[in-house]
């Protein structure tokens, strides 16, 4: 009997033995694999609230508040999750995450269904990933997005289990701030829906011409099924995948038990290209080049409001684009207005404005502008002598505002000549014409008495107050140290743009209040309202502004 004892007592000493080692290398393991994530945590990026809410693109209103167009490398208009319809995020659930309301961020089942795949060929680039997770790595871990600053990692052998150990750790401490409706949300409005088409508003909206609170069955499922390739599976190009994936993810929202097998087979029957509102619909409501001149001036306009690109930051502009007004702008610079052109290099360039406000209604920024791209804007950016049109707002208008002149005032049409030269001033054809009224000679465009009337207001206020009236009616262009008597017909030195033209007569028309010309009637940025219009000023008398009014007549 003590034979058959032995052998069963050095049997337990042994079995304790390897228990022992065994619990010791499972207490290495777990202090081996803690210290193992801890190395692959510390350079994970830190989480902030704030990096998951996707900006969306700019919109730019004309005076109805009827949008003209909208900017961005990628148009996005974020909606909550009240505002989306149930089939939107059954499909998505159906497709990307069927536990997403019962797991903490982490789906471990799934994950290590998918991860049998991925030890087999070390790429981690199978699914498992929630999506919360999705959500994360989507924010921190690639660069689609600009808001973030988010960088690509790689997705191969270790750099992929580091990539994927910071995703599960930062989706497990999201879901502790963040309630399950507000995340998918946040994930839907940044996801990449193909093209420059971001978040599912502007999915619905490029797709179906609709909201994604309308959306059916079926289209939510094309939705929800084409997010894996946006590109390959967008319907607009590749028709025949993109329906195979939208009766794939009919068939999983069927089998998770979304819908019934008769919802499943009508949502099946429509066809995917019966569902789409077409190119030609997309490209009228995403703009294509259309407007293109005053869209230029507004985004000029707004990076001097705010400092801002609009193309880049989020932004509400609201104009005072007419509608009716540019569209016949539009037509003259297109060939379509019963205008004949003498030849395709003559251009052309327009701007109504109201005279009142300095709100422009209308921009024409030269022929063939219409390209979809920024171009020189000959309205706004293009400057020029204004030869005889500087002869109202500057000569006889500062004549009549400083020194008290009236329209009977007699100026004399004589020869002058350029001080310091032997060059002699003379009118278009060569005569001269004596005496004659201010309204005589602003009638016969006559450059003497122009001259001579800037030259009596410079020997009586100086130069220094001339160059500060023509800035405060908004001629900023020209150098200070070009100036000369030859601004009086538009001449050498003077530089200016059919903007600032339209904006001194808009201020003599006012009866001397200058506004200056603004496209802008105000913005909305971060919750903040900035305004386009700037404070008006009184450059001149009202009656100086008459008395050159009436000359015009």
């Amino acid at each position: 009997m003590n034979f058959l004892y032995k052998p069963a007592g050095k049997l337990k000493k042994t079995i304790a033995v390897i228990m022992g080692l065994f619990m010791v290398l499972a207490i290495v393991g777990v202090i081996a694999g803690g210290i193992f994530a801890y190395t692959l945590l510390q350079d994970a990026p830190e989480l902030e609230l704030s990096h998951f809410i996707s900006d969306e693109s700019t919109v730019i209103y004309d005076a109805d508040d009827e949008v003209i167009t909208e900017l961005g490398a990628y148009l996005r208009k974020n909606v909550s999750y009240s505002e989306m319809s149930e089939s939107l995020v059954d499909a998505f659930l159906s497709i990307e995450d069927s536990r997403f309301f019962t797991h903490n961020g982490f789906d471990l089942p799934r994950f290590i269904s998918a991860m049998i795949t991925n030890l087999q060929t070390m790429s981690f680039a199978q699914g498992g990933s929630t999506l919360t997770m999705q959500l994360i790595n989507n924010t921190y871990f690639t660069t689609d997005d600009v808001t973030t600053g988010g960088t690509i990692a790689a997705s191969e052998g270790m750099s992929g289990i580091k990539r994927k150990v910071q995703q599960i750790w930062l989706a497990l401490e999201l879901e502790q701030y963040l309630d399950k409706e507000t995340i998918f949300q946040l994930y839907v409005n940044r996801i990449n829906f193909g093209g420059n088409i971001r978040g599912v508003e502007k999915a619905a909206e490029y797709y179906f011409g609709k909201s994604a609170s309308e959306l059916t069955i079926s289209e939510s499922a094309m939705l929800a099924g084409l997010i894996n390739q946006p590109n390959n599976y967008n319907p607009y190009y590749h028709l025949e995948e993109c329906t195979e994936r939208r009766d794939e993810t009919l068939d999983m929202m069927l089998y998770h038990g979304y819908i019934t097998e008769l919802e499943c087979e009508l949502a099946k029957s429509i066809k995917v290209e019966d569902l789409l509102v077409g190119e030609e619909y997309v490209n009228a409501n995403l703009n294509n080049g259309s407007y293109q001149s005053y869209i230029d001036a507004v985004i000029g306009e707004a990076i001097e409001l705010t400092g801002y690109d609009p193309s880049i930051y989020s932004m509400e502009i609201h104009t005072y684009m007419e509608t009716e007004v540019q569209d016949v702008i539009e037509a003259i610079q297109d060939g379509t207005a019963d205008i004949n052109w003498p030849d395709d290099l003559m251009q052309v360039a327009m701007i109504s404005i109201n005279t009142q406000t300095g709100a422009i209604v209308g921009i024409g920024g030269g022929r063939n502008y219409n390209s979809g791209a920024r171009l020189l804007n000959r309205a706004t950016s293009q400057y020029k002598n204004p030869g005889s049109t500087a002869k109202p707002f500057l000569s006889y208008a500062l004549a009549f505002d400083r020194l008290g002149w009236a329209t009977t005032h007699i100026v004399t049409d004589k020869p002058i000549a350029l001080a310091g030269t032997d060059h002699i001033f003379s009118n278009f054809d060569n005569t001269y014409r004596g005496d004659v009224t201010i309204p005589q000679a602003i009638a016969q465009s006559l450059n003497l008495p122009a001259i001579d009337t800037l030259q009596q207001v410079l020997d009586e206020i100086g130069q220094d107050e001339v160059i500060e009236y023509l800035r405060t009616i908004g001629f900023d262009y020209f150098d200070e140290d070009l100036f000369n008597i030859q601004f009086a017909i538009g001449g050498y030195g003077f530089d200016v743009s059919l903007e600032q033209l339209a904006g001194a007569y808009a201020m003599l028309l006012n009866l001397g209040e200058y506004n200056e010309p603004h496209t802008i009637a105000y913005i909305e940025m971060n919750g903040e309202i900035i305004y386009g219009a700037s404070e008006p000023v009184q450059a001149i008398s009202a009656g100086a502004a008459y008395f050159v009014d009436t000359s015009l007549e």
